[in-house]
């Protein structure tokens, strides 16, 4: 399993949007497939008003790879799409197991 972690944060008044707006894009984009990504979590701190966390778990490295590749230009509008919700977002890291999803 590979994972991919970002961490993003909207204004007060736009994390209710940004929420709603990832969920709808995990769930309702026709370009990710049933394995792309095989899992995504959204987590909003407790703490900290109107900071996520992003956990994409795809199957392997180079299922996202492959993934990136086939579907950047489609993925980049979704993220410009969406610019404007957040006031920043960084990627955390990339992670890789031998655990399936």
């Amino acid at each position: 399993m590979f994972l991919v972690c970002g961490s993003s944060k909207s204004s007060r008044a736009r994390g209710n949007v940004f929420k709603k707006s990832t969920v709808l894009a995990v769930t309702g984009i026709p370009f990710f497939t049933a394995s792309e990504p095989c899992r995504t979590r959204l987590f909003q701190d407790t703490t900290r008003s109107g900071m996520f966390l992003t956990s994409d778990y795809w199957l392997s490295r180079k299922a996202y790879e492959a993934f990136l590749e086939l579907r950047r230009s489609e993925y980049n509008r979704l993220d410009a799409a969406t610019e404007d919700l957040t006031l920043s977002e960084r990627q955390i890291g990339s992670l890789e197991t031998d655990t399936a999803c």
